[in-house]
């Protein structure tokens, strides 16, 4: 009962911070808002925030050697022979799904970014001695690479499994790619461009894809593990769909521990949005938020989930321009005496 109690503790640890226009998380709170209400039409707050920010501590605190890995519940609902191409999420305490798996099956291999593969491979690699895991257990490729993919068949070829965070879109190119590599599948109520690599090696290896997740019980908070059946191809969809498809009800579900909140936009259809008409000039809060960082003024754009960077005198004109009441372009001009800069923010739709 004390393991639960520490993830509860671990999990609330930030509750009622209130992060205001300075705090170093705002940028980060206000991409997963914006992206919550984008994608569910929910409108959620601070609350939301620091808990899935108590989620992502949980994750370093497994990497530090709480070792949950033997206090899982776990539900398998349906045995299966290994190897497998298993598929999961970002969500709830995920790193420790790759020891999971070590311990059922002996051997996993780990498609990551070049990031993580050059950055934090070396801090992985020392934990698994401290969890008496051998080297050769659990392999990380750097997918990014030219060589990313046949490194990763060669390793299945050798009987690893494989574990892929599909949520996490890396592949050659990176995160940014937008070419025939992606492909458009509904998600929500939006549309998002993902990784479509997983239908090839699948067709490569002719082996099942078994959905994994982790999540944590919101009144006992305890871990939960849960396994579901080989993912079988839905009628008129794709396998990559397919995919998205059985985690759909996972992200809903506990979508306050799925950290890819906080990059998503990088993987939704941009399209127009309409503005409001205004019978005068306003701040358009609907789609900039300010923001103070490092003592820099900044407005948060929530289309785009970029920073507009504006001068201090600039930010508090604009902060009061509602209390100004100006209706015509040549008032603006007066209120905010350089044309150039009124053009840009207007081409930004800064002010509406």
């Amino acid at each position: 009962m004390k393991i639960r109690t520490d993830i509860k503790k671990i999990i609330f640890q930030y509750a009622n911070i209130e992060i205001g226009i300075e705090h170093e998380q705002r940028e980060k709170y206000l991409r997963f808002q914006r992206n919550v209400e984008k994608i569910f039409g929910l409108k959620v707050g601070m609350d939301e925030y620091n808990k899935l920010c108590g989620v992502l501590a949980l994750n370093h605190t497994c990497e530090q050697n709480l070792m949950m890995d033997n206090t899982f519940h776990v539900t398998e609902y349906q045995p299966s022979m290994s190897p497998h191409i298993y598929i999961t999420l970002h969500l709830g305490c995920y790193e420790e799904i790759a020891y999971y798996l070590i311990n059922k099956e002996g051997k996993i291999c780990v498609p990551v970014t070049e990031r993580v593969y050059m950055h934090e491979i070396e801090h992985y690699n020392t934990n698994l001695g401290k969890r008496g895991i051998k080297l050769s257990q659990l392999v990380f490729v750097n997918i990014e690479s030219n060589t990313g993919l046949r490194q990763m068949i060669r390793y299945a070829q050798a009987g690893y499994s494989l574990l892929c965070y599909i949520d996490g879109n890396s592949g050659i190119g990176g995160m940014t790619r937008s070419d025939s590599k992606l492909e458009r599948i509904h998600f929500f109520n939006t549309t998002i461009h993902v990784r479509k690599g997983i239908e090839y090696i699948v067709r490569i290896l002719n082996w099942k894809v078994v959905p994994i997740y982790t999540y944590i019980e919101d009144i006992s908070y305890q871990l939960k593990i849960v396994l579901m059946p080989p993912i079988e191809k839905i009628p008129c969809h794709s396998l990559t769909a397919s995919l998205w498809q059985s985690f759909l009800h996972v992200i809903w579900n506990y979508y306050w521990q799925w950290e890819a909140w906080l990059y998503v936009d990088e993987f939704i259809e941009q399209s127009a949005e309409r503005e409001s008409e205004q019978s005068r000039y306003m701040l358009n809060t609907d789609r900039y938020l300010p923001l103070i960082k490092s003592g820099i003024c900044y407005y948060y754009d929530r289309k785009t989930n970029n920073l507009v960077k504006v001068g201090k005198r600039l930010f508090r004109l604009l902060s009061d321009l509602e209390q100004s009441s100006i209706s015509s372009y040549s008032e603006l001009i007066k209120y905010i005496p350089n044309e150039t800069l009124v053009n840009d923010i207007l081409t930004k739709k800064l002010i509406i």
